[in-house]
């Protein structure tokens, strides 16, 4: 079914959680704000009028190649209660309906919404599209209430693509198979709005008056004359994660000319993140920021699409550009901070042993001290995360300690113990400063952003690094505002640093030529990464995640 939301078989496909940005249909002049997404090449787009108005409508369009059989479209991000739009060519027309489900099977039509065809509708050789006047979408009832869009706020609108034509093409209220793909964007709905004049004109079926200026969130990849030279930089780090974030910043410490690049969109209010719930309204604070609103893989069911939007996102498999296999059901986190910015931040220092010389880690890691000790300086942690700093609900606890220590147990801070592994129990260490998800963001990446020699970029995604045989000359990405081709230079002597986790490094190693040779010929034999990558001849056979370890984690609940 569209969209359908399994926590437990999450489809991994490559998509980006990009952000939508404002463009202008060519054919009709009308202002859309919306997402192309780059493996079907399906465009999505919305307007809406004034949002004094208090009007329940929006204009939409859906562009898309002839071998889309049928396309779906959620503006507010899920299929389970939500306006469910669906669309596919039919000879020279286009079919459509308006869908809802209650439960995660075929939809049925929704009554209330009205659908109206605006004349640039149209079908061709190549190419088909709708644009439509969609009335009573903007709210609509459900079970015990009334769900809205966004409109003066952030969402993350939904598309649904399938390559499986419907059963019947001629009825609106066909049934069909699941879709084939499916994935999100962000949007910022706020920015989303024209004039009432202009709106009036569109939904009459007039053209022009639009404009394709984007807003400050609504941030496109790509511009339409790219520069003709690119900066170099000392280093490019390519991932915000916990990893990429220290790294980058003890690198721009010593003056280095660094540039971090993150494929996700920003997370916590002071990266530039607005994905707040009502209530902290006021308060510069998101769904990132207040800890258990995005934590672990326990989340309310209207964050559900888009925490696993975000974490699917950097995970891919199979092909490693198409998505069309799933082959791995993990946790990750594609946005500003990583992983830190949508776990539980549980934090535990290393022990000994995870470094230790009879583990098979090299001497000199086993003298790790005095490097955890000047992290800790920076992200300290604490077992009293509230902000008064008393516990809460501690039962669960009282009852395990009880139990514990009738077994000889004894209980110890952990953090302030680490080595003390048998036989002790402890309550969790957090790394919250204040009630606050703290981590590297707030940390590391702040000092970095305050030095001139430091660039972040948000929403860059690397394809592959550049090479010239063994030697790295740059990274390829898609944003060609970074330089031409989207390619980013290094200078005479300087490094990149793969940092885009246990997944998304080797995929840029293998999109580069550049680890076992059955990987790289599964890049070879993909449409879009193969032609990108070095000749036979100059590919590099190194053991690219092989011999990984896994630290083990047991939550006792």
């Amino acid at each position: 079914m569209i969209l359908r939301l399994v926590l437990s078989l999450l489809s991994l496909v490559p998509h980006v959680l990009s952000q939508g940005a404002a463009y202008t249909d060519p054919d009709n002049g009308i202002s859309f704000w919306g997402y192309t997404d780059p493996v079907h090449q399906v465009t999505y787009g919305y307007v809406f009028p004034p949002l004094e108005s208090s009007s329940n409508e929006f204009i939409g369009e859906i562009v898309a190649p002839i071998a889309a059989k049928w396309v779906g479209a959620s503006p507010g991000g899920a299929m389970l209660q939500n306006l469910l739009l669906v669309a596919w060519p039919n000879g020279n027309s286009i079919v459509r309906s308006a869908r809802y489900a209650t439960d995660y099977v075929q939809p049925t039509a929704m009554s209330g919404p009205v659908l109206t065809d605006l004349p640039s509708s149209k079908v061709n050789s190549t190419h088909w599209k709708w644009v439509y006047r969609c009335v009573n979408c903007v709210s609509w009832p459900i079970a015990g209430g009334t769900k809205s869009l966004p409109l003066n706020a952030f969402g993350v609108p939904a598309w649904a693509y399938s390559s499986v034509g419907v059963d019947d093409p001629s009825n609106p209220q066909s049934t069909f198979l699941e879709h084939t793909d499916f994935g999100f964007f962000g949007l910022d709905f706020s920015a989303a709005h024209v004039s009432q004049g202009l709106y009036d004109n569109w939904k009459a079926g007039g053209t022009g008056g639009g404009t394709a200026t984007p807003t400050t969130t609504a941030t496109t990849t790509t511009t339409t004359q790219p520069p003709a030279t690119a900066t170099p930089y000392d280093y490019i780090v390519v991932g915000s994660g916990p990893g990429g974030l220290v790294t980058a910043d003890r690198l721009s410490e010593t003056g280095k000319k660094v540039l971090l690049l993150e494929r996700g969109p920003p997370s916590t209010w002071e990266t530039g993140g607005r994905y707040s719930p009502a209530w902290t309204t006021g308060y510069n604070l998101t769904k990132f920021d207040v800890p258990g609103l995005f934590g672990g893989s326990s989340v309310s069911a209207s964050d559900s699409q888009l925490i696993f939007s975000w974490q699917r996102a950097c995970l891919m498999m199979g092909t490693l550009s198409g998505g069309v296999k799933v082959d791995i059901n993990v946790f990750a986190g594609c946005l500003t901070g990583g992983g830190t910015s949508i776990n539980g931040a549980l934090y535990f220092l290393p022990p000994y042993s995870d470094f230790a010389p009879t583990t098979g880690w090299p001497t000199s890691w086993g003298n790790h001290a005095p490097y955890t000790a000047k992290m800790v300086a920076r992200l300290p942690s604490t077992d009293a995360p509230s902000t008064d700093g008393k516990r809460y609900l501690e039962q669960t606890f009282d009852v395990a300690s009880t139990l514990l220590k009738g077994q000889g147990y004894r209980q110890v801070t952990i953090n302030d113990n680490p080595d003390s592994k048998d036989h002790t129990f402890g309550y969790s260490a957090y790394n919250f400063v204040k009630g606050k998800r703290t981590g590297p963001v707030a940390t590391y990446l702040r000092t970095a952003l305050a030095r001139k020699n430091f660039t972040f970029k948000n929403y860059v995604y690397v394809l592959n690094v550049v090479r010239n045989g063994a030697q790295i000359t740059g990274v390829k990405t898609n944003d060609t505002s970074l330089g031409p081709d989207g390619v980013v230079p290094l200078t005479p002597n300087g490094r990149v640093v793969l940092s885009a986790g246990s997944f998304g490094s080797p995929r840029i190693l293998f999109r580069s030529g550049i680890g076992p040779t059955d990987m790289i010929n599964l890049v070879k034999n993909d449409a879009t990464a193969g032609p990108n990558l070095p000749l036979p001849a100059k590919w590099i056979n190194l053991p690219v995640g092989y011999n990984v370890r896994i630290q083990f984690l047991s939550c006792v609940v």
